[in-house]
């Protein structure tokens, strides 16, 4: 095993470059909400615990579809082959090949991440309305 950071690809750089990566994620104001909003320290820590837990669960989750897809294109790549222009589009051709058997389970599938993604940015826009609302509702109050 490479411990040296300055190699691009290693273990070390990906545990250290992961932390710092996920980091944010359990720091932002909705998650902070989330752990203010139980009564005791007891609930805020299975709070913290649990999602904890679904986020490791994702990261594999995210970290298996990326492995299945190297593995299916290892020999031939879509986009230096035109199939494809770009190396996003790799998951929906894989979804399109390997689900194109079953009629609408494609387009099920491709809705249901692209109604993930949309709902997730509405939430990050809805919770920073809130904080902007609050603290003007806050300084009015203290003028």
């Amino acid at each position: 095993m490479d411990t040296d950071f300055r190699s691009r690809y290693t273990f070390w750089t990906s545990i250290v470059g992961g932390f710092f990566t996920w980091l944010p994620t359990f720091t932002t104001q909705s998650q902070i909400q989330r752990y203010n909003a139980v009564p005791t320290l007891r609930e805020s820590r299975l709070t913290l615990f649990f999602n904890t837990c679904g986020m490791i669960l994702i990261m594999l989750l995210c970290s298996w579809i990326g492995l299945i897809l190297f593995a299916n294109y290892y020999n031939c790549d879509p986009v230096t082959t035109k199939t494809i222009t770009s190396s996003d589009q790799l998951l929906p051709l894989f979804a399109i090949e390997v689900l194109g058997r079953y009629p609408g389970l494609p387009g099920l599938l491709l809705a249901g991440l692209t109604c993930g993604s949309l709902s997730f940015e509405y939430f990050k826009f809805h919770s920073s309305y809130h904080h902007r609302r609050f603290r003007q509702v806050l300084q009015a109050r203290l003028v």
